[in-house]
């Protein structure tokens, strides 16, 4: 009975300390890879700007991102001067990160690259705060070297939403409500 007992207090401990550390933000752009990609394709001696549109529609609190590139060098840079981006609580697609794309000359059609920028969460290390996991996210799309015979397409923004995330903080709030509820009831049931 009071292993029960002590594992119900540290089980609502461990809910409560857990959304402590939640924040979540997301990140948008007109191409992406994975199953059904929508790659970026561009022709030999081209450049082209590329939009990273960041959110903050979850949590608490603003975030401040840090952008990498982490693969796509030869092809590929970031631009902002400022890689830090501060994305404030309710933000969706104002915070933009650009990142330039310029296909050599002589690159080969068919010539195909893999582009991925990461986003981590940077803490702001203030004194007296929680300590606070540092989230990432990495964007990845391929580009495709190839000659556009058709005018150029009409660019549709999928939003890249983490489901997982979304799917751990509603548990943790389902949760947190039913343990909640079921201390309010026990309360109840002891004066009673």
């Amino acid at each position: 009975m009071i292993i029960k007992k002590y594992s119900q207090i540290f089980f609502g401990i461990f809910i409560v300390l857990a959304l402590a550390f939640v924040s979540a933000f997301g990140v948008t752009s007109s191409y992406w890879g994975g199953n059904d990609p929508n790659p970026l394709i561009i022709e030999p001696g081209v450049s082209k700007n590329v939009e990273f549109r960041l959110q903050n529609m979850v949590g608490d609190e603003d975030v401040t991102l840090r952008a990498k590139l982490e693969s796509g060098s030869e092809i590929a840079s970031l631009t902002d001067s400022n890689l830090d981006y501060l994305v404030p609580l309710g933000t969706k697609d104002e915070a933009k990160v650009n990142l330039l794309v310029s296909i050599p000359e002589n690159a080969p059609l068919g010539t195909e690259y893999t582009i991925s920028v990461s986003f981590k969460q940077v803490a702001s290390g203030e004194k007296g705060e929680m300590l606070k996991l540092a989230a990432a996210f990495v964007k990845s799309f391929p580009v495709i070297v190839d000659e556009i015979e058709e005018p150029e397409r009409i660019e549709i923004a999928e939003k890249t939403i983490n489901r997982s995330l979304i799917l751990i903080i509603s548990i943790i709030i389902i949760l947190s409500i039913i343990i909640i509820l079921y201390f309010i009831k026990r309360s109840k049931d002891v004066y009673s």
